[in-house]
């Protein structure tokens, strides 16, 4: 199958400390940026930054604004966006490239900071899911990975809203939801019982438990 945008990136890099956590960042506009960008080894050193010309983002300007649709207009204020929040994660910097200065937009992330996702996938969550699924999806996979292997991980719905500057669950509710009908997680709910003795009653306080876990492509 042929791929919408020429990268030679099997596995792409996206960011999970400050900017997922900021309630009005798109973040499939930093995902897409993130596709198109140069890249060193980040299995060597952990951490790493990547860099994206002005130019090649106005080249591929059309093809990134259908793919998540919107319009080329609304691409360049999300990008202004993401630059306004002041995070490493994401800026505007001067570089010098065969001895000529040019600003390009600079992807940085460090260890314990990043997560990876194979390109099919992200082809598939860019062109079927809404930013708020692929901010939830992003901090799944973060919260899950266990020594470089992902496991089951409980998480209660308010802290994944609360990651992602949210008050109301209901929006991370919907998310999930969606992301197990899509296949990429699993889901499986389970009640736990807290029991308190409060003069000289047995009080008890039933909490639902949601244990999520990552659907691991075949190969």
């Amino acid at each position: 199958m042929s791929r919408i945008f020429r990268t030679t990136q099997n596995n792409i890099v996206i960011p999970t400390k400050n900017l997922i956590k900021i309630k009005n960042t798109d973040f499939r506009v930093l995902l897409l940026l993130s596709v198109i960008s140069n890249v060193d080894n980040n299995i060597l050193s952990g951490s790493n930054t990547r860099y994206c010309s002005l130019r090649k983002v106005g080249n591929n300007m059309d093809k990134m604004s259908k793919t998540i649709s919107i319009t080329p207009d609304h691409f360049k204020r999300q990008i202004n966006t993401l630059l306004k929040c002041g995070s490493d994660e994401f800026k505007l910097v001067e570089v010098e490239r065969n001895n000529k200065k040019q600003y390009e937009y600079q992807i940085q992330y460090e260890k314990g900071g990043f997560v990876t996702i194979p390109y099919e996938t992200v082809e598939k969550i860019l062109l079927g899911l809404s930013n708020t699924c692929i901010k939830v999806y992003v901090n799944l996979l973060w919260l899950c990975i266990k020594d470089g292997d992902f496991s089951e991980r409980q998480i209660t719905q308010k802290y994944l809203a609360e990651l992602m500057g949210l008050s109301s669950v209901r929006a991370v509710k919907i998310a999930t939801e969606t992301l197990e009908k899509q296949g990429l997680i699993k889901i499986k709910k389970g009640w736990q019982v807290d029991t308190k003795v409060i003069e000289g009653k047995m009080i008890t306080n039933p909490k639902e438990t949601i244990v999520y876990s990552i659907v691991l492509e075949e190969m």
